[in-house]
């Protein structure tokens, strides 16, 4: 019994999801899971308005999903990666994209907002290169290509870039402007 959760559990935090049929429709499945992300979204967001969930119990459930769940979730993935089947090349594309964009709105938010504020232009950077990957990415690339496609893979290369690479150059600015 313990084994076999043990299991299901592995399971799902290598897929994020076990799907009973892999051979129908992915674009079919596209439109069930946008929904189930945006049932859950809401959820969430009227369980804080209506106080379901108390502010001590909140931050409970932050501290095991931001410091144990997703961790897992990430290293697992990353631990059964095929670096092999990476595309490289698509990695790079994708690092210099976000670089791009990154550079032109911290750019053109210095330079069109007045007082210059270096902090506010890095926020806006890292605003407009911070997406939710695991949140809404992994669910709608699994809908659509499979949990076995690459794509889905390389979301776990993808997502650090922002966090590894911009974000902290972002903070740099920051406290740059501070003092």
């Amino acid at each position: 019994m313990l084994e076999n959760n043990s299991e299901t559990l592995l399971r799902l935090a290598q897929n994020c999801s076990i799907k009973e049929d892999d051979s129908g429709d992915e674009i079919g499945d596209l439109l069930p899971t946008l929904i189930q992300i945006f049932l859950t979204i809401k959820l969430g967001w009227l369980a804080g308005f209506y106080k379901i969930i108390p502010q001590k119990d909140s931050k409970g459930l932050n501290i095991f999903v931001g410091k144990f769940s997703l961790p897992v979730l990430i290293f697992v993935s990353l631990a059964n990666l095929d670096f092999s089947n990476v595309n490289w090349s698509f990695l790079l594309a994708i690092t210099i994209s976000k670089t791009i964009i990154f550079v032109c709105t911290a750019v053109v938010e210095y330079v069109v907002h007045s007082p210059k504020d270096l902090s506010r232009a890095s926020i806006f950077a890292i605003f407009c290169t911070q997406t939710n990957d695991f949140g809404m990415g992994l669910p709608i690339l699994d809908a659509v290509y499979g949990h076995n496609h690459p794509f889905v893979g390389l979301l776990y290369l993808v997502a650090p870039i922002s966090l590894l690479i911009l974000n902290p150059i972002g903070f740099v600015f920051m406290e740059a402007e501070k003092n």
